[in-house]
Formats: C-alpha cells, structure tokens, sequence
C-alpha cells in the first residue's frame, strides 16, 4: 500500500512539474512567435514608408518641374501680349475697312494690285 501512495505521489509531482516547465516552454514560443510577428509587421510598414517617401519625392521634384515650365509660359505669355498690343496699334480698328479682314484672299489680292 505504501508503494502505491509512494508511486501516487512521485506520478503526481513529476506531472505538475512537467506541466509547469511545458507552460513556460509554451509561453516562450507564443512571445517569440509575438515578437517574429511584430518584427515583420515593423519591416513591411518600414518598407511602406520608405516607398511613400520616395514616391512623395519623385512627385515633389515633379511638380518643381511643371512649376518652373509654368513660370516660363508665364513669360512666354507676356511677351506674345506685348507683340499683340503692339500689333494692334497698326491693325485699323474701323468696321467696313477692307485692311481689317486679312484672312479674305480677295483683300490679300487688292493688297497686292496696290503695291
């Protein structure tokens, strides 16, 4: 009778023993698969901000090219208005003038009998 407590006792402790050390080893592996999982959700939005920016980059130094191209035709535009103004002042502004209408090839024909 004694054995069989004695074999009770030692089946008991080296099941509560072995429990304890297979918790533990279990959550050991959950906080390394936690931290695994995290180290790659880390690496993947590094790599999403990094092509964010670089991405915000290449817009940036896209729109300082269509900046400057903007500024350009700005001048451009200001000097094709000076020549229309000054164009203008030698285009005869009366409505009936046959000079007014240079598009009608009868008036390029009168404009050349004159000459």
């Amino acid at each position: 009778m004694n054995d069989l407590i004695i074999n009770g006792v030692v089946g008991i402790v080296s099941s509560a023993v072995a429990w304890f050390l297979t918790k533990r080893k279990y959550n050991v592996e959950v906080d390394k698969s936690v931290i695994d999982n995290m180290q790659k959700a880390l690496d993947f939005y590094t790599k999403l901000s990094d092509d964010n920016k670089n991405r915000l980059d290449e817009n940036q130094k896209q729109l300082n090219e269509v900046l400057n191209e903007n500024i350009c035709l700005k001048g451009e535009l200001e000097q094709l208005k000076a020549q229309i103004k000054f164009l203008m002042q030698y285009n005869c502004m009366r409505f009936g003038c046959s000079k007014r209408i240079t598009n009608n090839p009868s008036v390029e024909e009168c404009e050349s009998d004159m000459n």
